[in-house]
């Protein structure tokens, strides 16, 4: 005897996903197809209910450790779908109307949108599916963004172009109309793509400098420390690829994952534009595969984390090529790097744990999720000891850090964490005094012959009392020659000395006897007449490295006034031409935000690691 059983829409919503898996992989392992007799009679009808023996139901419901009703409840859902991508393919091989699957993120400050599905020909561009798309969610454009296989779908090209097939999963990014209104400023369409736009911009004038041109410059380094030499258009490419990441970082740490994905999508543009070979070389790439992932699993995209294996890998080979495959390089190591990167396997291995289960292998999943386990308890912290040193006034970040260094060891972490304290005071002072330097370097610029001014010798004749914008000319003058530049600044305070000074006025230049015996002072010039004619005073002026139309200039200003010619040519120094002054340039003040957001994204390997707890025992308990 059979029994018919009528599953509405809203029932089979009932059943969760991890129902659903268990079900789908029950049936799999029978070859029971329910789209077929016996279980469908016809398959176009998508609204009849599918027929199902007793046997049947008692049979499976007790292998899969389901109630029946539960059990029935997703057989059906399982049946319906089935029809429904049969039906669609069957569409699309008639029309070319192509189905695509919607699938929402989750965020606590908007509504929970449900999937959907979207009929529509692979030959429109990114926008008019934006468009599509935003209408069945009744937002507007500017407040959804989508992604296909971790890249954000493009405006101008056919999606067909873009990868988007038939049955393709579309990950929605969307913000309500009433959270567009209160965050319209951060994170309206155009507000994100200024941020993005911002970081590439402030990447690509970090990239274009080298290590003196300013006080921020960026250098990209292998695993092991080394400097990589790129071509222009690689560097730039990698500068905004690793800007964009770290600040995906920052909001991964602020747990906005919504925001964070765009970021990392858009890096990972960036990164694909590099050789694979450079690529290998740095770790970025694997760590942005990871944080990809992360996203997804935290934004409920379990169908995305299963086209995720291939990040996943690429980011486990880079840690097996740093650290062995069997991580006995990095068992080691006990220090701050080697925590942050056990922080990182275990969530590497939980989400491989967690993709092996989605796709109904678990023997993988099991051994990944053990791996992970096992790593997180050699870094577990002990909660007393935690409070009793934030009791003491450490931060959580050093406190956390401290005691997985030091393997629990309170006293130990005090010690830790005060030595680090002090270690990353020096590393400050130290880097802040080589900017400095390298900014000094920069304003002295270059010798008559082509060098550059001696940033030492420069320091040396300041401490001796010559003025900063003299020892600054008299070294481009002397091609750094600390005995000529002493001779010349010299002589230009001998001609200080011997002119009348601001309270008592020279007299006209017309009125000034000329000696002609002065008129040929030359390479070492030494003042025989105690006021020199124009001519000398102009030789002597162009000798002692000054600018002949600012000489001109201040000689016509001052009107012969040699105390004043003197004094604003080489002794009154404004901050804006003071080579110690440390200024940033226009251009500086543009990435000083991004700067800092960088350096500070340190946080970001703060993990706590209660979140990956949490979903290893929830999986582990699926498992078992």
């Amino acid at each position: 005897m059979e029994v018919d059983y009528f599953m509405s829409g809203q029932m089979g919503s009932q059943v969760g996903d991890d129902i659903l898996t268990i079900v789908r992989r029950l049936l799999n392992q029978n070859e029971v197809k329910l789209w077929q007799v016996p279980y469908t009679e016809d398959q176009n009808d998508l609204l009849g209910s599918g027929t199902y023996s007793k046997e049947f139901i008692e049979k499976y419901s007790t292998k899969s450790g389901l109630e029946k009703d539960t059990f029935i409840t997703a057989c059906e859902h399982l049946r319906k779908v089935a029809l429904s991508k049969l039906a669609a393919k069957m569409k699309f091989q008639r029309t070319g109307i192509a189905t695509l699957i919607l699938k929402p993120t989750k965020s606590d400050t908007s509504p929970d949108y449900p999937s959907l599905e979207l009929e529509c020909s692979l030959h429109i561009t990114g926008d008019e599916l934006v468009q599509l798309a935003s209408s069945m969610y009744a937002l507007t454009p500017l407040s959804i963004k989508l992604i296909h296989q971790g890249r954000i779908v493009s405006g101008d090209d056919l999606i067909a172009n873009q990868g988007v097939k038939h049955m393709s999963k579309i990950m929605c990014v969307c913000l309500s109309e009433h959270e567009l209104q209160e965050r319209e400023r951060v994170h309206t369409q155009q507000e994100q793509n200024k941020m993005v736009e911002k970081s590439k911009q402030a990447a690509k004038k970090l990239a274009e400098r080298g290590v003196s041109d300013s006080q921020y410059f960026l250098e990209i380094q292998d695993q092991n420390g080394k400097p990589i030499s790129l071509p222009p258009t690689e560097k730039e490419a990698l500068s905004c690829a690793m800007a964009l990441h770290e600040k995906g970082k920052v909001l991964i740490n602020a747990c906005k994952y919504s925001d964070a994905l765009v970021l990392l999508c858009e890096a990972d543009v960036e990164f694909n534009q590099c050789r694979s070979s450079i690529l290998d070389v740095v770790d970025n790439y694997a760590i942005l595969s990871l944080d990809l992932c992360w996203c997804y699993l935290n934004l409920e995209q379990i169908s995305e984390l299963s086209s995720a294996d291939e990040r996943l890998k690429r980011c486990e080979t880079a840690f097996y090529r740093s650290y062995g495959r069997d991580l006995s390089r990095l068992s080691k190591l006990k220090n701050k790097e080697s925590i942050q990167e056990y922080s990182l396997l275990v969530r590497l291995y939980l989400m491989q744990g967690i993709v092996a289960y989605h796709i109904d292998d678990h023997l993988t999943a099991k051994i990944k999720l053990f791996k992970a386990e096992e790593l997180a308890e050699k870094i577990k912290i002990n909660e007393s000891s935690l409070l009793s040193l934030i009791n003491m006034g450490f931060e959580l970040k050093d406190v956390r850090l401290a005691l997985r260094v030091c393997e629990g060891d309170v006293m130990a972490s005090i010690d830790y964490i005060q030595q680090r304290q002090l270690e990353l005071r020096e590393r400050y002072e130290k880097d802040r005094a080589e900017n400095k330097l390298n900014l000094l370097r920069n304003k002295l610029g270059k010798t008559a012959a082509g060098e550059q001014v001696d940033a030492d010798k420069y320091k040396l004749l300041k401490g001796m009392g010559f003025p900063k914008d003299l020892v600054k000319r008299a070294l481009r003058v002397s091609n750094n020659d600390m005995d000529q530049a002493i001779q010349l600044m010299s002589a230009a305070q001998q001609l200080m000395e011997i002119s009348p000074g601001p309270e008592q006025p020279t007299p006209p230049i017309e009125d000034i006897p000329i000696d002609s015996e002065s008129a040929g002072a030359t390479v070492n010039p030494i003042i025989t007449n105690p006021i020199p004619s124009l001519d000398s005073l102009m030789s002597q002026l162009l000798i002692l490295g000054a600018d002949e139309t600012k000489a001109r200039a201040a000689i016509d200003k001052h009107n012969g006034d040699l105390y004043a010619i003197v004094n604003e040519l080489f002794f009154a120094t404004v901050n804006g031409d003071d080579p110690d002054f440390v200024k940033p340039k226009p251009e500086d003040e543009e990435v000083v935000d991004f700067v800092a957001n960088w350096q500070g994204s340190e946080d970001y390997l703060d993990i706590s690691l209660d979140q990956e707890t949490n979903l290893l025992s929830y999986y582990l308990g699926l498992l078992s």
